[in-house]
């Protein structure tokens, strides 16, 4: 707390104060000068100063509101991690044993300092613990496994470990085939899981065959490349069995000049399936009216109902439904909508010539699903979509594919439409052929429809990249012109400088927020954009609040602490509670504040956290690193939150599972146990640090942490 001085007239012997201040806070009965820090919080305490001098004394009251440091626990200085033979980027069998190791620190192994959470519940099976090895065994279960383990080193510090394994029991053979029915040769198959792209399988077969093991009974997005950029996707189950991607290569290029389906579908081609559809172009879309289906006791009135819900859903209409339809049918805007035809998967394409000097192309698309609407995000039925672009000269390719899950209930509005996306490819400016694939799938099912939804296809003379889309201040920053007369190319937005010339133009942001380098040349602008994160700093410590409302707590202990509190109420004490639950953002922030400004970590090695967009690292105006600013601005941190030993990055705050509170009373307690004793406590202090209090409190389940002051939680921790 900041000092406070006294302000008086006449000459003042000695100062007092009635009552004692609070532990950590003292006056100068010489000043008057009242400083410290306190253990404790103070809600509205009041106290009486008195001044006294020969003549006599003078007093006044003065009200404290003070809040106490935040308790924080204290962190291992070793790591959790999976053994070898547990991935998580990986199919895992559902019948792998767990074992995790721990390096850096000693293992407790005394009962209890090893939790394991599946999917939020503790598992209740015995756990193998040594001093450097948890061997949980067979604790997967079938699909997605949500996995914590917390653990305690033999220092009474804690370590966690957090990962998704996704565990499977299915074996998919995956077949590759030429459109001439043969084996294709050397062919490289991917897996992605749909529901996290980043878990999966990649191989290279010369026989045309894969076998895929351990695979997840959910949606399984597949692709093939093999030699001349020939390419395939299929979007299956973990439990299909045996599937075929059929390779395509390049189709007869189109001359029709037909990108943006001005012309109908003239240079498309759409199948005769009937899928294929064009309706005026709108950059939003109004949500259908979804109408809720009785629920149905059997599963052939369920599916009917769904059906009946699937047609009540107008996905296809809602575009021609927004009042900007009217104007995009007059200016001919026209969009090309893919749309599922019941179970599996629908396909349109387009194979064109660019003309030379043409640095890329692209296409700009949404995917819209009314299995979103209709309620079933998250279920089996998780249709996706696939769009691709191949070069045949300039010999690249680059591809797009997601489920409904996959995306993220976020990504979707009210009406199941995402955002508008775009996919671009490089091709050769001498000139090149290309190929636009896209496809959408029905999976599960043949009832609630999906589409994919295309804007243009466009060509584009002039690029500019960024040498990284977010950047820190004072961090050098390269934009990159390509295609057209790049070389000539006059460029604005910068920092320092703000303008510049040729191909290239490197400048530096002083400030964070959202920035636009601008490329002129040729008659032609491309512009990309970068953004500057806001440097690590006091300002930070405001953000992600610690919550003070027994409500954020876990139900269980939430009722154990609330009826603690009640009983102390009730018996006259006065309770005051500075922190519940923490989230996980800003124990990030304080755990990484203190290892920079007190244990020397090196700020470029901190990992990015999701949602906290910060930069640790700090530079000089002249572009250079500079360590001695970045634990400057740590420390900043560090004293606003009031550490004083190193936070844990997951600790029972985190968990929801810790209160910290200041409790007082004067003269004798007389407080109600847990089982409806009487317990009267005469034994000083007079606060929460009263240890016959912390008999009571445990009676509750609510355990008191000694060595931290206001800090009570489930286990003591």
């Amino acid at each position: 707390m900041p000092s406070l001085a006294p302000t008086v007239s006449g000459s003042v012997e000695s100062y007092s104060v009635t009552p004692a201040l609070p532990d950590g806070v003292a006056i100068d009965s010489a000043t008057g000068v009242i400083a410290g820090t306190p253990g404790e919080d103070v809600n509205h305490g009041a106290y009486v100063i008195t001044a006294r001098n020969a003549g006599g004394s003078a007093a006044f009251t003065l009200t404290l509101n003070i809040a106490a440091k935040e308790a924080t626990e204290h962190a291992s200085e070793g790591t959790l991690a999976f053994d070898a033979a547990i991935n998580p980027k990986r199919f895992v069998s559902v019948g792998a044993s767990v074992t995790i190791r721990a390096t850096g620190a000693s293992l407790s192994t005394t009962s209890g300092a090893v939790r394991i959470f599946r999917n939020g519940q503790q598992l209740e099976a015995a756990v193998d613990v040594t001093s450097d090895a948890i061997r949980a065994g067979s604790i997967l279960a079938e699909g997605r496994n949500d996995i914590v383990v917390l653990a305690t080193d033999t220092t009474g510090h804690s370590l966690s470990l957090a990962a998704t394994l996704w565990a499977g029991s299915q074996t998919l053979a995956v077949n590759v085939r030429t459109e001439a029915g043969t084996a294709p040769g050397s062919t490289t198959v991917v897996a992605k899981l749909s529901d996290d792209d980043t878990v999966g399988f990649e191989e290279t077969t010369s026989t045309g065959r894969v076998l895929l093991h351990d695979v997840p009974n959910r949606t399984i997005l597949l692709s093939a490349n093999a030699t001349a950029n020939r390419f395939a996707t299929l979007t299956t189950v973990g439990g299909a069995g045996t599937v075929t991607l059929q390779l395509a290569g390049f189709k007869s290029p189109s001359d029709v000049a037909n990108n943006d389906f001005s012309q109908g579908f003239a240079g498309w081609e759409v199948g005769t399936a009937g899928s294929a559809s064009l309706v005026p172009h709108t950059e939003t879309i109004e949500p259908g009216t979804v109408s809720a289906a009785t629920a149905s006791a059997s599963a052939s009135l369920h599916r009917a109902a769904r059906a009946l819900s699937a047609a009540q859903t107008s996905l296809a209409a809602a575009p021609k439904a927004h009042p900007l339809a009217a104007a995009a049918a007059a200016t001919g805007d026209m969009d090309l909508q893919l749309s599922t035809v019941g179970e599996g998967p629908r396909s349109v394409s387009r194979t064109f010539n660019v003309a030379p000097g043409t640095s890329r192309v692209m296409v700009r698309y949404r995917f819209i699903t009314s299995e979103v609407p209709g309620g079933y995000f998250g279920s089996g039925y998780n249709d996706s979509y696939a769009v691709s672009i191949r070069s045949l000269q300039g010999g690249g390719s680059v591809s797009d594919s997601h489920s409904m899950n996959g995306l993220g209930l976020a990504a979707f509005d009210a009406g199941g439409s995402t955002a508008w996306k775009t996919l671009s490819l490089p091709v050769s400016s001498a000139g090149d052929t290309v190929q636009f694939d896209l496809t959408v799938t029905n999976v599960g099912d043949d009832l609630y429809d999906s589409s994919l939804v295309v804007d243009a296809v466009a060509e584009e003379s002039l690029s500019v990249a960024v040498s990284a889309p977010e950047v820190c201040p004072n961090e050098t920053v390269t934009y990159t012109a390509s295609g057209g007369s790049a070389s000539e190319a006059a460029w604005a937005g910068g920092g320092a400088p703000a303008s510049g010339s040729g191909t290239t133009f490197a400048t530096r942001y002083v400030a964070a927020g959202d920035y636009t380098g601008t490329a002129t040349a040729g008659g032609k602008t491309a512009t990309a954009p970068v953004r500057v994160k806001e440097a690590s700093g006091a300002a930070w410590v405001a953000r992600f609040p610690t919550s003070t409302n027994t409500a954020d707590l876990a139900s269980a202990f939430q009722v154990n602490v609330d009826s603690f509190i009640a009983a102390l109420r009730a018996a006259g004490a006065t309770v005051s509670i500075s922190a519940t639950y923490r989230p996980a953002e800003r124990a990030y922030l304080m755990h990484y504040s203190y290892r920079i400004a007190k244990q020397g970590l090196d700020p470029a090695s901190v990992p990015r956290m999701v949602g906290v967009e910060i930069c640790w690292v700090h530079r000089s105006a002249q572009g250079a690193v500079d360590n001695t600013a970045a634990r400057f601005a740590a420390q900043q941190m560090v004293n606003a939150y009031g550490i004083a030993y190193a936070p844990a990055l997951q600790s029972r705050h985190t968990e929801r599972l810790a209160i910290d509170m200041s409790i007082s009373w004067t003269g004798n307690l007389t407080i109600l146990g847990a089982h409806g004793e009487g317990v009267s406590i005469t034994s000083e202090p007079r606060t929460g640090g009263n240890t016959t209090l912390h008999q009571v409190g445990a009676g509750y389940s609510v355990i008191k942490l000694v060595s931290d002051p206001p800090h009570w939680s489930d286990d003591g921790h």
